[in-house]
């Protein structure tokens, strides 16, 4: 409501301004420049609203006049300065290189000059006139803008939707402003409101100063310094024309806010249950009362708005027990855990009871919650890349665990970390100790990550998704130290995944929710063998679905590798990642790549396709336009386009077809072969689930017919009933249009379902 309110604020004061500033290009109560020694210094009255000056001249009309110059001299800076420091950032940003190194050292020299000094030494040449402002001001701004769009064009080009568009056949030029540019927009908006304000009060201060626009054009600015004199005789003489330069930034700072929040982002959908069928959901079993309880959950409702993501949710878990939660995307398990711990969104709302120690934490006070937080209740997230602090070394942050929640000295608390890092088998911890997040693998960040959960010993781990990213090696190791400490520590878990079998393997009872109702719940050994709810059931068959039909391979190669050696440069030095590898991929086969994380398997599958340019050895293509579907369906689909852009975009490149029609019927055609329907074509990504996207992305990949496509972790992403759902369409997809598919996972159970042959790497 703040939100709606403050632009509808902003858009009024802009409109205001726009209004007056188109009255004044045809009328003016008084001429701006005209001069009345009679009527000196006369207060505001009827006769002259906002008074008049030192010489008889209206003031109203001097500030419409000023404030239509400071408007034009700061939208035609703003101007210069987006126009080309987007093609400066664009360019350097996405091709870098010489290119990049010459133009941002230049960037770098203009910069060193404060904005408004640089424009006045540009003005002490180019003379004080409006436009050589103008001109002043846009080369002096033209720096920010290009470092702003440099840093957005190098995050984006290595987006997986950046990188099908160039297995797609599209020129960097095409894929700078067709691809990257319309993401780049809403922070261009944003660099524009800042851009605007700012060239509002570089012009007023110039101006002030004498070296901007100079009489007998108004300016805002230079009504301010003449007033400077007369403040205490005349008040009304400057303080007409400082409301105006206010009013004016915050009008424009409101309306930023809002257009960008309103920029390109529909309204996301976080659930993929309009792809599952429409389950009754019926009365939810009634908590089971425990004898040794450390934590109730009772009648647990969470929700945003009208929007209702946890509905009555009743549990009970005990002292050293390990409670599996599970359930699709949008079931409400993550929101469930987020309350335990203390964590929802302040926009979210509340209600039932949360008891631990006899306190329902959900009326718990701010401060009264951090009692608990990480010492009584810890929690484990999922990605640990993106948990940990990029820029802190390892002990620092396992270390503020520690200084928050006791009152050992610095001495005790470094014992105390080497101690925790070896609880979670991390060899070497000293040396481990001064090492940052990036220098480690990702098993050992989440073993980081649960050190920090651990090291105060708290009665309550909760553990959501931890494994998920992980390599099926280093998830076991995980699922082990897990159990471990569950033993030894008597620490209750609340485990949480979308992976039944992980969920199988460490939980002793099992909760089911589906779209936040809790429909079924009881030890695992009955919810995976004897399973009531019709939901369950279904989701526990999603665990054997979607295997492929054997058949005899054709003798016919389509890719095939001859003693290729794939490397990354590093200080004029080759890091090999994969050494003298001969491969034939057959025609209609499924081969699958399974290995660990970090064993080449993606830097392999986009070396055969072009991606990767590091390499010796020979490469052969038997089929044209092989394609890649991406491990994330999020990141895999342009959010700035509708989906009917992105699938007629290959069409496009190629030139496949010339009429729009028959490009539109023939995406539609797709579409439906995916097993979607027509009204996708006008969606955004941001409107899909994360099965719909991978759908979409499957579609993308055979658009321009291609008979050899990679398939990087397809379905790792996605909730086992919707996983299970992908890998069917794609094994239909493979029989009838005779794919060959290079299939990587590091999960064995899906590479033995639907592979021909398997290829593992070390």
């Amino acid at each position: 409501m703040k939100k709606s309110l403050s632009f509808k604020i902003g858009i009024g004061i802009t409109l205001f301004f726009v209004v007056i500033i188109a009255i004044s290009l045809f009328w003016t109560p008084y001429d701006p420049n005209g001069m009345n020694v009679l009527e000196k210094f006369h207060s505001p009255s009827l006769r002259h609203l906002m008074g008049t000056d030192n010489f008889g001249r209206d003031i109203l009309s001097r500030v419409m006049d000023g404030l239509r110059t400071t408007f034009i001299v700061a939208i035609s800076t703003v101007g210069i300065g987006v126009v080309c420091g987007t093609l400066v950032g664009a360019f350097t940003g996405y091709f870098g290189g010489w290119l990049d190194e010459i133009l941002m050292r230049i960037n770098d020299a203009i910069t060193a000059f404060p904005s408004i000094l640089l424009a006045l030494v540009i003005i002490s040449v180019l003379e004080s006139r409006k436009y050589n402002v103008i001109i002043a001001l846009g080369i002096a701004f033209i720096p920010s803008f290009a470092r702003v769009i440099r840093s957005e064009f190098i995050s984006y080009k290595h987006r997986d939707f950046v990188k099908s568009a160039k297995l797609m056949g599209a020129s960097g030029i095409r894929i700078m402003f067709m691809h990257i540019l319309p993401n780049v927009m809403p922070t261009i908006l944003a660099a524009m409101v800042i851009g605007f304000n700012n060239a509002v009060l570089a012009e007023s201060s110039m101006s002030y100063l004498g070296v901007g626009v100079q009489p007998p054009d108004a300016s805002l600015g230079r009504m301010l310094s003449e007033a400077q004199g007369y403040l205490l005789s005349a008040p009304w003489y400057g303080v007409f024309p400082a409301i105006v330069v206010i009013l004016l930034v915050i009008g424009f700072v409101l309306l930023g806010n809002g257009l960008v929040s309103r920029s390109f982002m529909k309204q996301s959908i976080n659930s993929d249950k309009d792809e599952i069928d429409e389950i009754a959901i019926k009365a939810q079993p009634k908590v089971q009362k425990c004898s040794d309880a450390i934590l109730t959950v009772e009648d647990l409702e969470i929700g945003f708005h009208q929007n209702i993501v946890v509905n009555h949710v009743n549990f009970q878990l005990e002292r050293e027990e390990i409670i599996g939660i599970v359930g699709e995307s949008g079931s409400g398990k993550t929101m469930t855990a987020l309350s335990i711990a203390g964590l929802l969104p302040e926009s979210a709302y509340c209600e039932g009871k949360i008891i631990y120690k006899n306190a329902n934490i959900i009326e718990l006070s701010k401060a009264e919650k951090r009692r608990y937080q990480g010492k009584e209740i810890a929690m484990i997230f999922q990605e640990p890349m993106t948990s940990l602090n990029p820029v802190i070394k390892i002990g620092k942050q396992v270390e503020e665990m520690l200084k928050l929640h006791t009152t050992l000295g610095k001495r005790e608390r470094r014992e105390k970390v080497l101690e925790a890092l070896e609880m979670v088998e991390l060899s070497e911890p000293k040396q481990l100790y001064h090492k940052y997040p990036h220098q480690l693998s990702g098993g050992m960040q989440q073993r980081v990550m649960i050190a920090i959960a651990m090291i105060c010993e708290p009665d309550i781990l909760i553990a959501d998704e931890p494994t998920t990213a992980l390599d099926a090696h280093i998830q076991d190791q995980i699922l082990e130290l897990l159990i471990k400490l569950n033993k030894e520590k008597k620490t209750a878990i609340i485990f949480i995944s979308h992976n039944l079998e992980v969920i199988r393997r460490i939980s002793n009872r099992v909760i089911v929710l589906n779209q936040g109702y809790m429909i079924e719940q009881g030890t695992a050994e009955n919810i995976f063998y004897h399973p009531q709810n019709e939901y369950t059931k279904r989701l526990i068959g999603s665990m054997t679905t979607g295997k492929k039909d054997f058949h005899n391979l054709s003798s016919n190669k389509i890719v095939e590798l001859k003693n290729v050696s794939i490397f990354y440069k590093k200080n004029n030095q080759k890091n090999y990642v994969v050494k003298n590898m001969d491969l034939e991929i057959k025609e209609g086969e499924i081969l699958g790549l399974v290995g660990p994380s970090g064993g080449g398997k993606t830097t392999l599958a986009k070396t055969i396709l072009g991606i990767h340019k590091d390499y010796e050895g020979q490469i052969s293509h038997y089929s044209s336009m092989p394609q890649m579907i991406f491990q994330d369906p999020y990141s895999s689909l342009n959010p700035a386009k509708t989906i009917g852009w992105i699938l007629e975009e290959p069409l496009k490149i190629q030139k496949k077809h010339e009429n729009h029609n028959d490009i539109k019927e023939k995406v539609i055609k797709m579409l439906k072969e995916v097993g979607l329907t027509e009204m996708f074509y006008y969606r955004y990504p941001s409107q899909l689930s994360g099965g719909q996207r991978q759908r979409i992305s499957i579609a993308g990949a055979l658009m321009l017919g291609s008979k050899f496509i990679v398939a990087d972790e397809p379905v790792s992403a996605l909730d086992a009933t919707i996983g299970a759902q992908v890998l069917e369409l794609l094994l239909k997809l493979q029989k009838e249009r005779g794919l060959s598919i290079l299939f990587i996972s590091h999960d064995s159970s899906v590479i033995e379902k639907v592979s021909d042959r398997i290829l593992v790497l070390e």
